[in-house]
């Protein structure tokens, strides 16, 4: 793990195991989010200055963010959205869990070897990697992959050290969840070319895209149920589309822990958002959304104060277990929770 092993150690091993392969597969999450994409850009740069032939793969593409982010910096990147075969390894970036990986799930159980680069609080994949650079305390996938490629002295694009920026600025909300490190990795960033300016304004929203998803965290705030415990207010929810952003947007009214469910084919995705006082008093929704997830029938995983999941269950029933595990979590933490009308 990249917490345990210094980010010099990390380089060394991965390009081991670069050295060893002729051919590279690059993967992320379905619906690439800018953390995701940075920390494949900056993957695939250190594999190209490594001398390894190496394909990004996007399951699904990209997010409406991403998409801006790659428009603005005018990024020279191509990717795929399916394997083409005959890959020595794979790196599969920013992502906890196999289902994460959609069609592309089945690639954690090949005899293929994979290396997992990661920061979420809770990874599934961790433990069948032949390499973990996994920093649970770290904000960001793309802090990681900016240390890995400080450490290997690779000319970097200005536009790979923007996508590197945006995944941090992203991820962190601005520095907002930031440590040390991430400064430091920002600042390497900018002295190769990111500009900072550019990324900023590529990650706002543009007025269409605000309007949906206004809508939907209006929906999500009217069709709330609203629960108490030890002084903690808890909302439980659903919309169409945007749970993240309906969670944030939660917790912006007061709630101290948000959970949003969309219904989503074949199942539903649930979003949670958490305060630092919920997380002082011991609730962690990494934890939680797993341990959720096994109930619905999916999976999940994530930070303590952000998580998610997905469940093989329709939506009235995911919203009854939600409340009910919920209620099982908090009596566990020694919390009664009780619902307000």
């Amino acid at each position: 793990m990249l917490a345990m092993a210094s980010a010099a150690d990390s380089f060394s091993r991965l390009r081991e195991l670069l050295a060893q392969a002729s051919r590279v597969a690059v993967v992320t999450h379905r619906n690439a989010d800018p953390d995701a994409l940075g920390a494949v850009a900056g993957l695939l740069r250190l594999c190209r200055h490594l001398g390894v032939e190496c394909d990004c793969i996007l399951p699904e593409g990209l997010s409406a963010a991403s998409k801006r982010l790659l428009e603005a910096l005018r990024a020279e990147m191509r990717c795929l959205d399916t394997l083409q075969g005959g890959y020595d390894l794979y790196v599969i970036v920013d992502t906890s869990s196999p289902d994460q990986l959609g069609s592309l799930s089945r690639i954690a159980g090949e005899d293929t070897g994979y290396v997992v680069v990661d920061h979420h609080s809770a990874n599934q994949l961790v433990e069948g990697a032949v390499l973990s650079i996994y920093d649970p305390d770290a904000p960001s996938s793309s802090e990681l992959v900016a240390s890995l490629l400080a450490e290997s002295s690779a000319e970097v694009e200005g536009w790979e050290a923007g996508l590197l920026l945006g995944g941090i600025l992203y991820d962190t909300r601005r520095f907002l969840r930031a440590r040390r490190e991430t400064f430091t990795a920002a600042a390497y960033l900018l002295g190769r070319g990111a500009d900072y300016g550019a990324v900023v304004s590529a990650l706002q929203r543009r007025p269409e895209e605000e309007y949906s998803e206004r809508v939907a965290r209006l929906k999500a705030a009217a069709r709330s149920r609203v629960f108490a415990a030890d002084n903690i207010l808890l909302v439980v929810t659903h919309v169409g589309a945007f749970e993240s952003s309906a969670a944030r947007a939660l917790l912006d009214l007061g709630a101290d822990v948000a959970i949003v469910v969309s219904e989503q084919k074949g199942g539903v995705r649930v979003s949670g958002r958490a305060k630092p006082l919920a997380v002082s008093k011991g609730i962690r929704l990494g934890g939680f959304m797993e341990g959720l997830a096994g109930k619905m029938g999916g999976t999940g995983g994530g930070h303590d104060a952000a998580a998610g999941a997905t469940g093989a269950v329709g939506l009235e029933e995911a919203l009854e277990i939600i409340v009910r595990e919920l209620e099982h979590y908090l009596r566990d933490l020694g919390m009664a929770m009780r619902e307000l009308g």
